[in-house]
């Protein structure tokens, strides 16, 4: 009875570490983006706005030459947002922003292939985006402002996923694929002084993987979990908080930084996640004169 219990016990440990050994390294379907928020308060307002985002300790620098490395992870998270708008009307906006991002993981094993070393998996998304909307203010101060915006985003998403040994490439893997994205974006705009305001933006999106072309074998695709993206569209919680600060004598620049978080998609596939936060820093230049 006793060489049964310690037989079972080795039997149990042994199964844990090969559970442990299994763990799949996480893929990123999606990175959230900054909110084209407008400060507009009248008719002919428009806006041209550009930033830069990343991730934290996206900038920390990685060498995997050295083999002290390996038993470290890092990730790198940067891009660019682009964005346009025009009031209308005193009620109603057009908007249109693009984005790209390049993002890359460096782990130190590869989840599909135990003879590598360490996987580098890589990501580059474009999109563009167009929108129609309504803003009004909140109250006869007009401090508070709503505004809500319609659009649709399309895309392009590339990703290599590759194994090393040592500092040799043996095994790439890709994932291409067009995007198609619905967003929802409420946002809560406050002039809380002539130089300084804030948007709260909470959006909601949905964001479909079409023409999906890969070189992942069918039990990797299941492994990655990738094979969810067939036939799903990916439901996002997207919330921004905007800061944008101006400067006396110069009305017409702003300077804006952003803080951008973004839920994983709830569609049953744990590995499948987005980046859940972003900060941005950049200026909005705004032709039109304003009171404030």
């Amino acid at each position: 009875m006793k060489s049964f219990s310690v037989s079972t016990i080795i039997i149990l440990a042994v199964l844990f570490l090969l559970q442990s050994c299994s763990t799949t390294n996480p893929r990123y379907v999606s990175s959230p983006s900054v909110p084209n928020t407008t400060f507009f308060r009248e008719k002919g307002d428009m806006k041209f706005a550009v930033s830069g985002s990343a991730a934290p300790f996206s900038l920390e620098k990685y060498n995997y030459s050295d083999n002290k490395d390996y038993n470290r992870n890092r990730r790198s998270v940067y891009g660019f947002d682009g964005q346009a708008a025009f009031a209308l009307s005193n009620h109603f906006i057009l908007a249109v922003d693009g984005v790209i991002r390049n993002e890359e993981d460096k782990y130190n094993k590869d989840d599909l292939d135990v003879t590598n070393d360490r996987s580098v998996i890589s990501y580059n998304r474009k999109m563009i985006n167009g929108a129609i909307g309504v803003y009004a203010p909140l109250g006869v101060s007009q401090r508070a402002w709503f505004n809500f915006l319609a659009g649709v985003g399309v895309g392009k998403s590339t990703s290599e996923d590759n194994g090393y040994v040592g500092n040799s490439l043996k095994t790439n893997r890709y994932l291409n694929a067009d995007l198609f994205k619905i967003n929802l974006q409420p946002s809560f705009n406050f002039f809380f002084k002539e130089y300084f305001r804030m948007s709260i933006a909470p959006r909601f999106s949905f964001l479909k993987y079409n023409n999906i072309q890969t070189n992942y074998s069918h039990a990797d695709l299941k492994t990655t979990q990738y094979e969810a993206l067939e036939g799903h569209s990916l439901p996002l919680f997207e919330p921004s908080i905007m800061l944008q600060a101006g400067f006396p004598g110069a009305d017409w620049l702003k300077l804006d930084m952003g803080f951008h978080f973004s839920s994983d998609p709830d569609i049953g596939a744990y590995n499948l996640n987005s980046r859940n936060f972003l900060f941005s820093l950049g200026f909005s230049i705004y032709p039109y004169k304003r009171r404030d």
